[in-house]
């Protein structure tokens, strides 16, 4: 497997580069997503790296801090956090490993460094307390930020989270077998390589950022939150969230295929504390299907 993802490596140097987008073109990439709002663009520095922010609204409600799912980044969310921003400061974080932040370091797994991140988000910003929202991964990072720095959170909504069911999706399981990273990350390196290097209009943000930093890839995280039959137990929310369920709303599509609805209620009968709402009609990606009702709901519990 290493001797293929060298071989694909390879292929890809042969053919002719051009350099990657500058980080100017990355934000301008992301600003055309965004219609009726302007947003800011922040970079914060901590110990585990450099932390790209969305910064955008205002009002008099507490500020809202947005975290996104595998494989996206802040701006892919642009038309939910357009709705959201509507009567609240929204900050939308770029996990270590996504978008324009630095990439994850060392081999461990990765739940204290993406935690200390937004730690070092609210604090620095001065936001505390906050609301968070998070989807797929970053509701993995939502809740565990909430059980371990309670004191820094208001109220939590996890849009389909990872870490509530205990079966992560049979698509991650070949990223344990030694090499497949390696040749995933060398094949995709290769065409966003090949594409335009000026960001046009239509390439995604997310894409782009991947090229300029490779190393930021979600890609590295996988077979740190996984072991072969299940979620390794740093990834596992429950029971942790049932010390908090008063502070909880779970938001979930009826028709999710990555992270089945129905998984996840098996594990949920043991809390019934913990309120779920489940929108009919929708998949795993409902934050890009429905912005409209996804962030009526979350309105509805964070103003509740």
């Amino acid at each position: 497997m290493l001797a293929l993802a060298y071989a694909a490596a390879v292929a890809g140097a042969r053919r002719p580069r051009r350099a990657g987008p500058s980080e100017a073109s990355v934000e301008a990439a992301m600003d055309r997503q965004f219609q009726g709002a302007a947003p800011r663009h922040r970079y914060l520095a901590s110990d585990g790296g450099r932390t790209h922010l969305i910064d955008m609204g205002g009002g008099p409600r507490a500020t809202l801090v947005f975290l996104s799912g595998m494989g996206g980044c802040a701006a892919a969310y642009h038309d939910l956090l357009e709705e959201l921003s509507r009567d609240r400061r929204v900050v939308a974080v770029d996990r270590f490993g996504s978008g324009l932040s630095t990439g994850l370091r060392g081999h461990s797994h990765p739940r204290k460094p993406w935690v200390g991140q937004v730690e070092a988000v609210v604090s620095s910003l001065g936001l505390a307390p906050v609301d968070v929202v998070g989807h797929s991964l970053g509701g993995f990072v939502a809740g565990a930020l909430a059980v371990e720095r309670p004191e820094l959170v208001r109220r939590v909504v996890l849009l389909s989270p990872l870490g509530v069911a205990r079966e992560h999706p049979w698509s991650w399981t070949p990223a344990l077998l030694p090499g497949v990273l390696d040749l995933a990350a060398a094949l995709a390196r290769g065409r966003h390589l090949t594409g335009a290097a000026d960001g046009p209009a239509g390439q995604d943000p997310c894409q782009m950022a991947a090229d300029r930093w490779w190393g930021a890839s979600d890609l590295n995280s996988i077979a740190k939150l996984i072991r072969p039959r299940g979620f390794r137990a740093e990834t596992l929310l429950l029971p942790e969230l049932g010390l908090i369920q008063e502070r909880i709303r779970l938001i979930w599509g009826d028709q999710d295929r990555q992270l089945p609805l129905k998984a996840a209620q098996r594990e949920l009968q043991s809390y019934p504390a913990l309120c779920l709402e489940v929108l009919s009609a929708a998949g795993h990606l409902v934050p890009f299907e429905r912005p409209g009702d996804v962030a009526e709901a979350i309105r509805g519990w964070l103003d509740a």
